[in-house]
């Protein structure tokens, strides 16, 4: 059992600096709209408090881009990706809804399918990270 809460973007940098981005440093992590008014970082906690989730969303044209999306490999398979997107939805639907994108890695893509994301791109690679494609879902305001 997990609780997926809204936290401070630097809560979220260990594990998403250990399984998204061993290549940089932990300063790195920090992007330039992490602290806008509508952004949001969610983590989910295990039941001793450990962070083994996250997911960040933020506006970025043409919508709201979701980003950082990651699960503890040892808490893989329990739906805890699917929890903290939700969360991420949610947040967006309170806010008035719109177009939602996100550059999934390909093992991800499932995730996001399950949840009504459609693929919209062809398939590309980032350097240090590897294949990606765009997803993209309309959520309506809540």
């Amino acid at each position: 059992m997990v609780s997926v809460v809204a936290v401070s973007p630097e809560l979220t940098y260990p594990l998403r600096q250990a399984l998204l981005r061993p290549h940089q440093q932990m300063a790195e992590l920090a992007e330039p709209d992490d602290l806008a008014p509508e952004a949001r970082s969610f983590a989910a906690f295990d039941t001793a408090g450990k962070v083994v989730g996250t997911g960040v969303v933020s506006r970025r044209p043409p919508g709201w881009q979701v980003r950082a999306m990651a699960v503890d490999p040892s808490f893989r398979g329990q739906g805890i990706g699917s929890q903290v997107l939700a969360a991420i939805l949610d947040h967006v639907r309170a806010c008035g809804g719109g177009l939602v994108w996100c550059n999934v890695r390909t093992p991800a893509v499932g995730l996001y399918r399950r949840a009504g994301f459609v693929v919209t791109g062809e398939p590309f690679d980032l350097p240090h990270i590897g294949p990606h494609v765009r997803m993209e879902l309309d959520v309506p305001s809540g």
